[in-house]
């Protein structure tokens, strides 16, 4: 009897258990320094970059598209603090990487970010 009582109540308990979940299903993708940030959203259709500093150092987005697109995408006022994003129409966003520098002197980027579908 406690037997037949207990097998629905594990039965179910797995199913919760079981139930996928990820970072990208509700928060998108990110990749963050203490220099700046870009993020992409869970609809791969969104990119916003941000400058977190006043060091005279850019932020920028490199990123390419399911369209075969390259695209970069600065944050909206140069070496100071602040955000810009893009939406893409068509394509969805497979890969982007964080960039800072100078303008025109310098540039270095972090590793790239691949997006892959859940």
């Amino acid at each position: 009897m406690i037997t037949h009582l207990l097998l629905p109540g594990i039965v179910l308990l797995g199913l919760i258990i079981a139930r996928p979940t990820t970072a990208s299903d509700t928060s998108g993708w990110q990749y963050r320094t203490a220099y700046g940030s870009v993020y992409v959203s869970a609809d791969r259709k969104h990119i916003t970059v941000c400058d977190h500093r006043a060091d005279n150092l850019y932020a920028e987005a490199e990123y390419a598209t399911s369209a075969l697109g390259i695209h970069t995408l600065a944050d909206t006022n140069g070496a100071e603090p602040g955000c810009g994003g893009e939406r893409t129409f068509f394509s969805k966003i497979d890969v982007f990487k964080l960039c800072s520098g100078t303008r025109r002197v310098t540039r270095s980027c972090y590793e790239s970010v691949w997006i892959k579908d859940q």
